[in-house]
């Protein structure tokens, strides 16, 4: 199922500066509204420069809820039965993703000091 989940993270690695924090957002846990506030995005090699890194992280439970009702009505499909893939594995997205999984993603490219 790991393996699953890595080709996910293929993507570039975002971490971004909000006033004083430097935040890795996630998506499904305020991703929106912290991209649209940052002036700088650290991308990648970028982020090893970081001195600290804060990360918020939201209930798994009431955060999959979220990701799948928004995958859902994104793609204009089924709840029920989207959500019978995913319980099957067949169906993976950033959306609802286990946070543990962006942890890692951001491990491949920083292993300084994080806040959660």
């Amino acid at each position: 199922m790991i393996k699953d989940w890595q080709k996910l993270f293929t993507t570039e690695c975002n971490v971004i500066d909000i006033e004083n924090f430097t935040v890795y957002p996630i998506f499904r846990v305020g991703w929106t509204s912290l991209t649209s506030l940052t002036k700088k995005i650290y991308t990648n090699g970028e982020i090893s420069n970081c001195k600290k890194i804060t990360v918020l992280i939201r209930n798994p439970n009431d955060r999959f809820i979220s990701g799948l009702n928004y995958y859902c009505k994104s793609n204009k499909l089924n709840i029920n039965e989207t959500y019978k893939l995913v319980q099957q594995g067949k169906l993976i997205d950033r959306h609802f993703v286990p946070q543990y999984m962006w942890l890692l993603h951001l491990y491949k490219f920083y292993k300084g000091p994080i806040t959660i």
